[in-house]
């Protein structure tokens, strides 16, 4: 990852809207305080650092995939009690379904 002789650039952050809520306000107030850890360090730790965010981002799609998979499972658990059920309350009334 050569930087480029002819032009280099600042990186800037986009600034927030301004109808932001608390929770956003803290969010930036992170991430700004992150760029700027970032950008003081040298290259090889900035190459340290991006490979532990993306260590980070895997981990957590990893993670997300199974828990999908397991609300999808339990939704389909869900949805045959749910048919068992209604089966059994119309049978029990004498409602059968053709």
């Amino acid at each position: 990852m050569r930087e480029s002789k002819h032009s280099k650039e600042t990186l800037r952050l986009v600034t927030p809207k301004s109808s932001e809520t608390e929770e956003e306000r803290l969010f930036w107030e992170r991430i700004e305080t992150f760029w700027k850890r970032f950008e003081s360090l040298s290259a090889s730790g900035k190459r340290e650092e991006v490979k532990g965010l993306f260590a980070t981002f895997q981990k957590n799609q990893k993670r997300m995939e199974v828990l999908l998979f397991q609300w999808k499972d339990l939704f389909e658990k869900d949805r045959e009690t749910r048919r068992k059920l209604r089966v059994i309350g119309e049978r029990m009334r004498g409602k059968r379904r053709a």
